[in-house]
């Protein structure tokens, strides 16, 4: 009778020991019970402001700051920050939300005037994951042209709108680690005043980590027609993948071997 449950044993042993996470790593701490990273924003190529979004020093959960905004910014009607620029343009950080290691959901938007403009928005978020990783990103666009003669938005110079890289920080350190899950073409629509919806751009690759790459930076970078609005969702994530423990398959395979001659010869 124990001969018959040997083999049992052993798919069981195999089926658990069949797959290892792969490792995650710890974010440097701040010192704090509460951590910040930095976002800036650009327009037309000038920094025209930025601030801070938080993360638990434990949880790493993420929250929007407006204790530190960096420009003309000011709280909004969303629960974000709208910065008023001279020339009537404004851009604005309705949310951000997440988790330090590592995923970072962003509300976004901008609104033109009489000229088209170029829109940047830059996150740096702490990250520690090595070996094999999924990677992830989505965005979404409701864009509104405010005369007859349409709108459009479209990454600049022939990227995606969300574009998201792996970071080494230190001196002489890695080269940056594209997580190849760029996002965002081109949408538009002609007429107005009218506001239309763009599909859902979604992406799923993986990588190979280190625990080098201590960052992850994303840029949300854009070119927005004049008269125009567009709101915008999305996000960046990168997750472990479960990987095959060789090493455990062959130890257990050999004592699920050794076991299975011993108990025969009983």
């Amino acid at each position: 009778m124990i001969t018959n449950k040997i083999p049992i044993l052993g798919v069981l042993a195999l089926n658990f020991c069949f797959y290892a996470p792969a490792n995650a790593g710890t974010i440097v701490p701040c010192g704090k019970a509460t951590c910040s990273s930095a976002f800036t924003i650009k327009a037309d190529g000038k920094n025209i402001g930025g601030g801070e979004f938080l993360y638990d020093a434990k949880t790493g959960d993420i929250a929007l700051s407006k204790e530190k905004i960096i420009g003309s910014g000011v709280a909004n009607d969303f629960g974000g920050i709208t910065w008023s620029l001279d020339n009537g343009e404004k851009v604005m950080v309705n949310s951000i939300s997440g988790n330090a290691d590592p995923v970072l959901f962003f509300n976004l938007g901008a609104e033109t005037t009489s000229s088209a403009s170029n829109y940047s928005f830059i996150f740096d978020l702490p990250i520690a994951l090595s070996d094999p990783i999924e990677t992830k990103s989505s965005v979404s666009y409701s864009l509104t042209s405010k005369t007859s003669a349409g709108a459009q938005i479209q990454g600049l110079g022939g990227n995606k709108v969300v574009q998201s890289w792996d970071i080494d920080t230190s001196v002489g350190g890695l080269g940056s680690l594209n997580k190849n899950v760029d996002v965002g073409d081109t949408h538009f629509h002609l007429g107005g005043p009218s506001t239309s919806s763009s599909p859902v751009y979604t992406d799923t690759d993986s990588i190979i980590g280190d625990l080098a790459y201590d960052q992850m930076g994303i840029e949300v970078s854009f070119n927005l027609s004049a008269d125009s609005i567009v709101s915008m969702t999305g996000f960046v994530q990168q997750t472990p993948v479960p990987v095959p423990a060789a090493g455990w398959l062959m130890i257990t395979g050999i004592g699920f071997l050794t076991a299975r001659k011993k108990f025969s010869l009983v």
